[in-house]
């Protein structure tokens, strides 16, 4: 699923995206699973110049028995897709993992992308 963040959107910081809102964020989440594997990216596509930090935090495996955290800086070019992490996990044998995306755009409110099993 493509997000794309109009500047214009108000939104409290750190808030969980609408459909609405994930179809315009700068920054975002792309899960699949294969087998026993989960694949997660984080992926910048812009429609304007964008400067923002981003966090990801991978669980996976039951009980959150293997954690990934990984960070960084983004400063996206318009019309330009960009993969910032590629991640593969073991699902280790069970449903039980998530993934949370927490990015900071310079100019406009923080937003928040989850997935998981279940979408």
């Amino acid at each position: 699923m493509k997000l794309i963040l109009a500047g214009a959107m108000l939104m409290t910081i750190g808030a969980p995206l609408s459909a609405a809102q994930e179809a315009h964020a700068p920054i975002y989440l792309e899960t699949e699973t294969d087998g026993d594997m989960v694949s997660v990216r984080v992926v910048g596509n812009a429609d304007a110049a964008t400067d923002a930090t981003y966090t990801l935090a991978v669980s996976s495996g039951g009980s959150g028995s293997n954690r990934s955290v990984q960070s960084g800086r983004a400063r996206l070019e318009p019309g330009r897709r960009v993969t910032l992490i590629n991640l593969k996990v073991s699902r280790g044998g069970s449903d039980d993992w998530s993934a949370k995306l927490d990015v900071t755009p310079t100019s406009s409110a923080s937003y928040t992308q989850e997935r998981g099993p279940q979408g």
